[in-house]
């Protein structure tokens, strides 16, 4: 895919037909002894934030209703990392009122002691339970101290993780002609 919007518009209609398929199948299955998938089997689709960064946060909300997805995880550009609480409850209350979730804030680039506080801090204060960030190697045994301070977190081992390890025949053709590598 060439574009952002293009895979918006390709996930629309997975998305539709994803949720036309239930709706077949059962009209098509109605056998007495048909179960039901217990609920750690049900799949949730989100988006990464980033994939609406040209959209406000009103706009964002709206593309999400329209394609009933209901998990967001939430960029700055629609939650800056300096907001007041007067902000935060008011883009919580825009995610009440059309029903999306925020999972997660991210990604946050952390280069020191003070912006991996910020970091905790603002998803803390967000009222989401993951960060997508990325502290300087130096600030992991910092970062994984913070995890283990966190109230039910019983223990916590931060790492880097390269998997599978990254090599240029992971990259599309696309790629590797935009970069010229080709």
């Amino acid at each position: 895919m060439s574009s952002r919007r293009s895979f918006l518009q390709s996930i629309s209609v997975a998305s539709a037909t994803a949720m036309a398929v239930p709706s077949i199948l059962q009209a098509s299955n109605k056998r007495d002894d048909a179960q039901v998938a217990p609920e750690s089997l049900k799949f949730h689709i989100g988006f990464a934030g980033y994939s609406f960064v040209k959209f406000d946060l009103d706009q964002t909300l709206q593309m999400m209703n329209r394609l009933q997805v209901k998990y967001l995880s939430v960029k700055d550009f629609h939650l800056p990392l300096n907001s007041s609480s007067d902000q935060i409850a008011a883009v919580q209350k825009k995610f009440a009122d059309k029903g999306v979730i925020p999972y997660t804030v991210g990604v946050i680039y952390m280069k020191s002691k003070q912006e991996v506080d910020r970091a905790f801090d603002y998803a803390k204060s967000f009222g989401v339970d993951m960060i997508v960030g990325v502290p300087d190697e130096a600030l992991l045994p910092y970062v994984e101290e913070k995890v283990k301070s966190i109230e039910h977190v019983k223990d916590a081992e931060v790492e880097i993780t390269f998997d599978p390890p990254w090599s240029k025949d992971l990259m599309s053709e696309e790629a590797k002609l935009e970069l010229g590598m080709l």
